[in-house]
């Protein structure tokens, strides 16, 4: 497959396009004509399913393809265009493309290969170009390779025993479906020894998952543990129970929610804040105050 359909994100522009001719057809959907260049890799892929499975020569296509694993050339050339269209929507803002794709122009430049593809995805922010991040940890797993029940009671027993002047971060991640659409939100609790001295909770936009809610209610509820009073000898930690979002905390951060990450690196370099694995789901006080 990879060398039939070669170089497709040149010579595919999918099987219609935006006409950039005048009259009548101006601004609607004419197609590409390429379904007899698909016809004829279909041709090569059907072949080559027959070279490989024991099967008669009357078997149906559909099932040799099945049992094959591949694709119909058609599908296999979409999921390049899509790729391509996610290739492109994670490209810096002063990235050339980003500018060939956003920069006015003729009307005959919105039916080339590039922007068609561009089009294919919702519009979202671009992540920015940022240098690496390190910090102590940053290459070590969060879970420490010990399964979720040990990992709650050391946490339990560390966080009993925490002194009154030490704070603590618990942010928590949702995602639910009803009959109004989905909801994707977040929310935090924050304690001082063990005392819950501040919650909040928010919403964030429907296209977000969890890991997003997850990031953005951690920044969040760092931002509202500085505001509190403290002296110079206070601890603050984030107790995230999501080990990917601890992994991009520590180190570098993700396309997704880059912003959240970018500014919760800013702070917890600046105020030295310590990062924990709380599991969840494991009756850990904190998370279930956040949730």
């Amino acid at each position: 497959m990879p060398s039939l359909l070669y170089g497709a994100e040149v010579w595919y522009p999918g099987r219609t396009r935006l006409s950039t001719g005048g009259g009548h057809l101006r601004g609607t959907m004419v197609s590409t004509r390429m379904g007899s260049r698909i016809a004829k890799a279909d041709k090569v892929i059907n072949l080559a399913t027959k070279g490989v499975l024991p099967v008669w020569r009357t078997t149906p296509i559909v099932a040799n393809l099945r049992d094959a694993g591949l694709p119909p050339c058609e599908v296999a050339l979409e999921h390049i265009r899509i790729n391509m269209a996610l290739r492109l929507r994670r490209l810096d803002v002063r990235h050339p493309l980003t500018m060939r794709l956003t920069a006015p122009g003729h009307r005959t430049q919105n039916g080339t290969r590039l922007r068609s593809a561009d089009r294919l995805l919702p519009g979202a922010p671009r992540p920015i170009l940022s240098p690496p991040h390190y910090t102590p940890g940053c290459r070590t797993d969060p879970t420490q390779g010990i399964d979720k029940e040990t990992a709650a009671a050391s946490f339990n027993d560390w966080w009993n025993a925490l002194p009154p002047n030490t704070v603590t971060i618990f942010s928590d991640g949702s995602e639910s479906y009803d009959d109004a659409g989905k909801h994707v939100g977040y929310g935090y609790a924050i304690y001082q020894g063990q005392a819950l001295v501040a919650t909040g909770k928010g919403a964030i936009n429907t296209l977000s998952h969890v890991f997003d809610a997850e990031a953005i209610g951690a920044l969040k509820g760092l931002q509202k543990a500085l505001t509190l009073p403290s002296n110079a000898d206070t601890q603050r930690w984030l107790c995230i129970d999501s080990t990917s979002v601890i992994w991009c905390k520590r180190a570098n951060a993700s396309d997704t929610s880059q912003w959240a990450f970018l500014e919760s690196h800013r702070l917890i370099d600046r105020h030295a804040v310590n990062i924990r694995w709380s599991p969840g789901h494991q009756g850990i006080t904190g998370n279930e105050g956040s949730g």
